[in-house]
């Protein structure tokens, strides 16, 4: 089916002020851009942070559920003051981090040396129960790592399951 096809190129670019410009490339979960399209060119897209980060922002202020974000966890315990998620965060937060311009990529739970940064994870019997309200999509976002070791029948088996 549609989702699993080859999904497109998608590069994103940095033009936020207090961070240095970067490009990352990663291939998007799903496919349903690309599918019209039969160029490789025609499916490559290009997105830039500070846009997505402004759409966000239209976004929460139109659905409030489309701002809700899971928490990052700090413990200052843990923290030895080096500063690298600071110097990792794409849009330059200061720890703690600032929740209305987190775009909560994870970056400077990465690069933490301690741990002190993390994301908790959501429990599991809020996280069915949410897949299983009546009236709403579930989008399910398969990691990399993931389909290298399930099969599609077994993704599709797995995701089924949940509801």
């Amino acid at each position: 089916g549609l989702f699993f096809h080859r999904p497109p190129l998608v590069t994103a670019t940095s033009t936020l002020p207090s961070y240095a410009p970067w490009t990352l490339t990663w291939r998007l979960p799903y496919a349903a851009v690309a599918a019209a399209q039969t160029q490789p060119k025609q499916q490559e897209i290009h997105v830039d942070v500070g846009e997505v980060a402004r759409l966000r922002d239209e976004c929460r202020a139109v659905n409030p559920e489309c701002g809700y974000k899971p928490p990052l966890a700090f413990d200052p315990t843990k923290c030895l003051e080096c500063w690298a998620c600071e110097k990792a965060c794409p849009v330059g937060d200061k720890f703690l981090f600032n929740q209305s311009t987190c775009l909560l990529c994870g970056k400077c739970a990465q690069v933490c040396p301690t741990g002190a940064i993390s994301s908790p994870p959501m429990p599991i019997r809020e996280t069915l129960s949410k897949l299983k309200e009546e009236g709403k999509v579930t989008i399910a976002q398969v990691a990399p790592a993931i389909r290298s070791v399930l099969t599609e029948e077994q993704i599709c088996y797995g995701l089924h399951d949940l509801g």
